[in-house]
């Protein structure tokens, strides 16, 4: 489970820009054998989740919606490579949004997460 200090320096530095000590932060947790699962779910989709709300609420600018959401991708295609994988096993899952549907993160998030299940 991911501290509740930890997920609130996590969001203050995604709110602030500060890349890398958002990638320090996922590295560490990976090097302490937090799943990915878990990390997804309990930071990454959560943080976003807070981000929006911020945005809903006038207190954060569309820029820094953005801005956390770009440097999240980052993120995740920096954990990618560390995703347990093998070769092909000839199942194939399509994932996709709604038209005009901008955002692919958590698109993205599923497809890892289909990765690491099919694997097991």
């Amino acid at each position: 489970m991911i501290e509740n200090d930890l997920y609130n320096d996590y969001l203050k530095n995604l709110t602030s820009g500060q890349r890398a000590k958002l990638s320090d932060a996922v590295n560490g947790l990976l090097k302490e054998g937090i799943p990915v699962p878990e990390l997804y779910e309990e930071l990454i989709r959560r943080s976003l989740y807070q981000v929006g709300e911020l945005w809903e609420k006038n207190q954060v600018s569309v820029a820094t919606e953005h801005m956390a959401t770009a440097m999240t991708e980052g993120l995740l295609n920096q954990i990618y490579p560390q995703l347990a994988r093998q070769d092909s096993n000839n199942k194939t899952a399509l994932i996709c949004s709604v038209e005009g549907e901008p955002h692919q993160v958590g698109a993205k998030m599923v497809c890892d997460i289909l990765e690491i299940l099919i694997n097991l």
